[in-house]
């Protein structure tokens, strides 16, 4: 993992994730792997809402946005950020446990114009993703399914 850049003499602070799902049991464990794992600061919501409440107060590098919640859906949520110049650009990896129709190689194409993953996916294609998606190189293709 690397630092979020700060300014010269300042230290660097870890990378935030806002990770917005309604699976509890997931999101917890989810968020010790990326903690332990990639050394991220990551903060949990587990609903839409909550989600775009927690945004503007914590501030997040990037943020894991379940497709499908009760509520306010993850494409909701993405859409109200969007339209928002400031929190808008904040970077989205939508994650979702139902496969678009198509082949296996579109399972990691763009949902809406952000990345997506399927359910489930090791801890270590998340950070690859979070950290490509960061870096402005995208998701390769096959890399992350």
């Amino acid at each position: 993992m690397m630092p979020h850049d700060a300014a010269p003499g300042t230290p660097a602070r870890p990378r935030r994730i806002l990770l917005v799902d309604d699976e509890v049991v997931l999101t917890r464990l989810f968020r010790l792997n990326l903690q332990d794992e990639a050394g991220y600061e990551v903060r949990i919501e587990n609903s839409g809402a909550a989600g775009l409440a927690a945004v503007p107060e914590f501030n997040p590098d990037l943020i894991l946005l379940d497709v499908v919640m009760p509520g306010m859906t993850g494409r909701e949520m993405a859409a109200v950020l969007g339209a928002d110049p400031e929190l808008g650009k904040t970077p989205i990896i939508f994650v979702t446990a139902v496969p678009p129709e198509g082949t296996p190689d579109s399972w990691h194409a763009e949902l809406d114009g952000h990345p997506r993953l399927i359910k489930p996916f090791s801890t270590a294609k998340v950070v690859a993703a979070i950290e490509a998606t960061l870096a402005g190189s995208g998701i390769p293709p096959g890399d992350v399914v």
